[in-house]
């Protein structure tokens, strides 16, 4: 019976510790790259680590800036395989400035991502830590990138896509 227990006290620790990650909220940005004004477009997907999440639209109307925002919630099963694609995608565990690309495509939507570590708690005088992928990265790892961002764009819903399109 102690047996028992010491294992399933075991396992649940380690159910719990994969759920759980270090880094405190992502942020996604992707752009409409350079256009005229009047097609120009950008928008932030802010993923925090507790699954609350919201996006931001910007777009150039009528000759001014107009932003607007949706809040949204990420089920626990999305955010597992979030954690997964970004796991798969080795940005938390490469150093960042070696996966740039040699070289950039011209023109074109762009997009990357922060990943950022709050350090408040532990130390209230530290500045957060933020790592901020490549927008343009390396062939090897283009594809489970490319991936994580096709994933957190889906992460949306389209009540939320609806309420902020202008």
């Amino acid at each position: 019976m102690k047996q028992f227990i010491l294992t399933a006290l075991l396992l649940t620790f380690a159910i719990n510790s994969y759920s759980q990650v270090d880094w405190s909220y992502l942020n996604y940005f992707k752009s409409s790259g350079p256009v005229s004004p009047e097609y120009q477009y950008s928008y932030v997907i802010l993923i925090k680590n507790d699954r609350d999440a919201h996006i931001e639209y910007k777009k150039f109307v009528n000759g001014k800036d107009s932003n607007t925002y949706a809040p949204f919630k990420i089920s626990k099963k999305n955010f597992k395989k979030l954690v997964s694609l970004i796991n798969k995608s080795k940005i938390l565990e490469v150093d960042l400035n070696t996966i740039k690309a040699d070289k950039y495509p011209i023109g074109g939507k762009t997009g990357y991502l922060t990943v950022t570590y709050s350090t408040i708690l532990a130390n209230p005088t530290m500045p957060d830590k933020v790592l901020t992928v490549p927008t343009f990265v390396k062939e090897e790892y283009a594809k489970n990138i490319t991936k994580l961002y096709t994933f957190i764009e889906k992460l949306v819903p389209k009540s939320a896509w609806k309420k902020v399109k202008i």
